[in-house]
């Protein structure tokens, strides 16, 4: 499995979340339930309202870290409701 492009994908979504108005802690919930379903062996995901970072370690043993930074532009309940469906 490429744990890379997973990461990079389930990133996006939480961006997303965070720029149509989700809480900090729905988008650390979000990631790392996503990312759970995975059978990684530890998750960390830090998110304020401009940044996230995660840190995965792999199966294998490896370590993933990536950061994404979020330019906010407001509220957007509907894709914010599409998008928590997505993350469930």
């Amino acid at each position: 499995m490429n744990y890379e492009l997973l990461l990079n994908e389930i990133l996006n979504i939480g961006k997303e979340l965070l720029k149509s108005g989700a809480e900090i802690d729905r988008v650390e919930d979000s990631i790392y339930r996503m990312i759970e379903s995975y059978q990684v062996k530890q998750c960390n995901v830090f998110a304020i309202q401009s940044n996230i970072q995660v840190t995965v370690e792999l199966p294998d043993g490896r370590f993933i870290t990536q950061i994404r930074r979020v330019h906010r532009v407001g509220y957007n309940y509907e894709r914010l409701d599409h998008l928590n469906d997505l993350s469930r």
